[in-house]
């Protein structure tokens, strides 16, 4: 049975790594700092974190944009319980590298539905999109997006993924999505460049 929804969730996989905690010495020499500015490259490389993006090993996120709320509330949270299903399948992870999901409404308030409305398609807003977009593209450690189920959604998001360097996964199937960034991360192993991996595989279906 799923879980009550909320307008935004998170889910992580057991096992995922945690923080380690460090911190500078007191006053010292410069070997001192040498070794400290080692210590801050190993944390970095260990964390899967850099300008390149996320690498093999580390704990990385996918974001899911999808109506959670308003008319279309039922569509899309049978998007995200699909993409939830299909990441607890292999237990939250694709090779070494465990994933989390989170879910974010795409939906707006009435007053705001209708500057993003297609025929067909059940009310989203151009500013929830944009905001879902925008804070998958903010976080170094996001390595795919899912969504919109909505078309004209899913189009209007694209750009702003696409300046990140973030692929899209879009479609009406959470899980169907969901299996092809699972495909993606287990073929891109633990490259360097995981976002950009994972981006050029799902452009390339």
């Amino acid at each position: 049975m799923p879980l009550p929804w909320r307008p935004s969730r998170s889910w992580v996989a057991p096992g995922g790594s945690g923080r380690g905690r460090w911190s500078l010495p007191g006053r010292g020499t410069a070997s001192s700092l040498v070794l400290v500015m080692f210590g801050v490259g190993v944390l970095l490389g260990a964390s899967g974190c850099g300008s390149e993006g996320v690498a093999g090993g580390a704990v990385v996120n996918v974001y899911a944009s999808a109506p959670l709320s308003g008319p279309e509330a039922a569509r899309g949270k049978a998007f995200c319980d699909g993409a939830e299903a299909a990441l607890r399948r292999v237990g939250g992870h694709a090779g070494d590298v465990h994933l989390r999901l989170t879910c974010l409404d795409d939906a707006g308030a009435s007053r705001e539905s209708s500057t993003g409305v297609e025929a067909g398609e059940g009310a989203w807003s151009l500013a929830a999109v944009g905001a879902n977009a925008r804070r998958a593209s903010e976080d170094s450690a996001t390595v795919a997006y899912l969504g919109e189920p909505q078309a004209g959604a899913a189009r209007f998001s694209l750009p702003i993924l696409e300046a990140a360097g973030i692929g899209q996964a879009a479609g009406p199937s959470g899980a169907a999505a969901m299996s092809a960034v699972l495909k993606a991360v287990r073929e891109a192993g633990g490259a360097a460049d995981l976002r950009g991996d994972v981006a050029a595989a799902l452009e390339a279906g």
